[in-house]
């Protein structure tokens, strides 16, 4: 419908047309496969129930809406169009692994989580799993944007997109506070402790005001990547210490967890750094380099992990 109506000539609305007949679409698929009338019915109970969990979701999710759109908003308005649309560009690649892997392997681990919820060493060993492997696949992606950008942006995005390279460095780096204190949610939802997240997201939300608009008007685009990249580093790993001492969960296990996986990290960076200055530095055809770069980094972070 979308590709029609924009041969048609609609615009922007061929967009819009096609989401909504998508979604009737769907609801009427439903009712045909699955025969069921909705019928309201009222029952005090089960909604003081409800509500007492989602009240504090609510103040949650504005605060998290808050906190990842204001940047775009203070982006354009003092930068303009353009240059926001530039940021979001770089904020979609930095934000990569949280809204894609983080963010799938949430869905797994909140209904896990709270089935284990009322047996608290189950839980913890469930979790420090999570924290290992969306650390061992995320942490090398985010490394591959800061690392990779300006050959992956030439190759994929043009030479046009080149203004992003460097936000891109910056928003990936603030990507690794953000992995560490984002992959604690759906643990935190599961045991209703929605309270540390509703602080966490507010305290966010004022150090990116008060950091997001000097920084903006005085450094342009990178300086709102740096408001960013300040705001996760203060706030993000306080809030994880606080959701590891909420179940108990021994420090000393969940920093020897990072430290290697970050030490397999760095051994990764070094191979790439050998392999560059020895050879790889030296090839002109651009995405060549890029593969062999890539190829280098992600032999020497398999093999280092494997041992």
């Amino acid at each position: 419908v979308a590709i029609i109506s924009a041969i048609a000539g609609l615009g922007f609305w061929s967009l819009v047309l096609g989401r909504v007949i998508s979604s009737v679409v769907v609801a009427v698929s439903f009712f045909i496969i699955r025969p069921w009338r909705a019928r309201l019915v009222w029952d005090n109970k089960i909604f003081s129930s409800m509500f007492g969990y989602v009240k504090t979701m609510y103040l949650f999710l504005f605060l998290s809406i808050f906190t990842t759109q204001i940047d775009r908003l203070v982006v354009s308005k003092i930068l303009g169009i353009a240059f926001a649309g530039y940021y979001s560009m770089a904020y979609n690649f930095g934000s990569w692994a949280l809204n894609n892997i983080l963010a799938i392997a949430d869905r797994v681990a909140f209904p896990l989580y709270s089935e284990l919820k009322d047996d608290m060493d189950s839980l913890r060993a469930v979790y420090s799993k999570f924290f290992k492997y969306i650390l061992f696949v995320s942490i090398p992606i985010l490394t591959g944007f800061i690392l990779f950008t300006e050959d992956f942006v030439h190759i994929f995005l043009g030479v046009k997109w080149s203004a992003i390279v460097i936000p891109i460095k910056i928003l990936s780096f603030a990507g690794f506070f953000g992995l560490i204190g984002n992959i604690s949610n759906g643990l935190l939802k599961a045991i209703s402790r929605l309270d540390i997240d509703v602080k966490r997201n507010l305290t966010l939300s004022i150090t990116l005001l008060v950091t997001l608009i000097p920084l903006t008007r005085f450094y342009g685009m990178v300086g709102s990547c740096v408001a960013v990249l300040i705001s996760f580093a203060l706030t993000q790993p306080i809030y994880f210490k606080y959701a590891i001492e909420t179940i108990k969960m021994e420090k000393r296990k969940m920093l020897s967890c990072f430290l290697t996986i970050l030490g397999i990290d760095i051994i990764g960076i070094a191979f790439y750094i050998l392999c560059g200055r020895l050879f790889v530095n030296n090839i002109e055809w651009v995405f060549v380099r890029f593969s062999l770069s890539v190829l280098s980094y992600i032999s020497a972070y398999s093999l280092a992990a494997f041992l």
